[in-house]
């Protein structure tokens, strides 16, 4: 994997930081709902 560098002035480092990470679902809420909805489907065929 190529790696990327950026470099910033002094006058464009970020001063706050917003922890995006902390307000999503977890990875293995998504494989959760995305497993119901196919056995919905499944079952509903059926």
């Amino acid at each position: 994997m190529k790696s990327i560098k950026i470099q910033l002035n002094e006058n464009d480092i970020p001063r706050q930081w917003y922890n995006l990470a902390a307000n999503l679902p977890p990875p293995w809420l998504r494989l959760l709902v995305e497993t119901s909805r196919k056995l919905k489907s499944v079952s509903l065929s059926n």
